[in-house]
């Protein structure tokens, strides 16, 4: 069997409240949006669909990350591939450093299938082969999910309030876990605190 597999950095809950107030005005005041479904708010460190007996090498590589706690702060509202609008995370040394320290957990485990690599990514075949993705390794780019639509927009500037309240230290990340094309809900396999 093949799971998707989801390493992520969860929101602290106080900030759960904000952001969907924010989405809600999206909603009302500019797009046509969609809430993100099946799982809650939170920044991606890393996806892939691996063999379910992957699942085991995951939970111990991830267990052995030895990582400091991690600022995260959202920079803009940005719409990423076909319809997803994301908050795009400011870019650290610090963030790198743990998407590449899970990345690598998770690097050569993809589950062997159609790789086809599209021409507007040739220079990253490396990457979608370690990866399984042309959006890790050195192409990382942090960023919350919030919601999807099929709208176009030009990027959208924070407001005050919520770019000051959104910041957030992450002190842990999450492994989750649901069937390929199930369409179920995420299931969580582990979490893992920082040193």
């Amino acid at each position: 069997m093949i799971n998707t597999y989801l390493a992520y950095v969860p929101l602290p809950d106080e900030l759960e409240d904000r952001l969907d107030a924010y989405t809600k005005e999206l909603k009302s005041n500019e797009l046509d949006m969609l809430s993100v479904p099946r799982l809650r708010a939170h920044v991606t460190l890393m996806r892939m669909n691996c063999e379910a007996p992957e699942e085991q090498h995951l939970d111990e590589g991830l267990s052995d990350i030895d990582h400091e706690s991690v600022s995260f702060k959202p920079k803009e509202v940005q719409k990423f591939s076909q319809s997803a609008v994301a908050l795009k995370m400011e870019e650290s040394d610090a963030i790198q450093e743990l998407h590449l320290a899970v990345a690598d957990v998770f690097a050569n485990k993809q589950a062997r299938g159609n790789q086809h690599v599209k021409p507007k990514h040739q220079d990253r075949v490396e990457t979608i082969q370690k990866y399984g993705s042309p959006f890790f390794g050195e192409h990382f780019n942090p960023h919350m999910t919030i919601g999807y639509t099929g709208e176009d927009f030009e990027d959208l500037p924070l407001p005050r309030d919520l770019n000051e309240s959104i910041q957030f230290e992450a002190t842990e990340l999450v492994l989750s876990k649901k069937e390929q094309d199930s369409g179920r809900p995420y299931e969580e396999v582990g979490r893992y605190e920082f040193a």
